[in-house]
């Protein structure tokens, strides 16, 4: 599959200190992958196609389109503001 960044995506993880960014960017490019691994959740009060996985304090929001092979990472947001 194919990650793209959306706009908003790529202005959050701008803000990340260096170690924060390189543990997050890991594990968006791992979605290529497996673009539900364990522990990812369904969002229910989203589109269908909302995922949420965890980072530490971190949460990456992403929608999966299996049809086109495409991971489009919506947000990446401390646990505190990605609900």
């Amino acid at each position: 599959m194919r990650v793209i960044l959306r706009p908003a995506a790529q202005r959050e993880l701008r803000q990340f200190s260096p170690q924060v960014y390189k543990r997050v960017i890991a594990d968006v490019y791992a979605l290529a992958d497996d673009p539900r691994p364990p522990g990812c959740r369904l969002l229910r009060d989203r589109s269908s196609r909302t995922w949420r996985v965890r980072v530490g304090d971190w949460r990456i929001l992403y929608d999966v389109d299996d049809a086109a092979g495409v991971v489009t990472i919506l947000h990446v947001l401390h646990r505190s503001q990605a609900y």
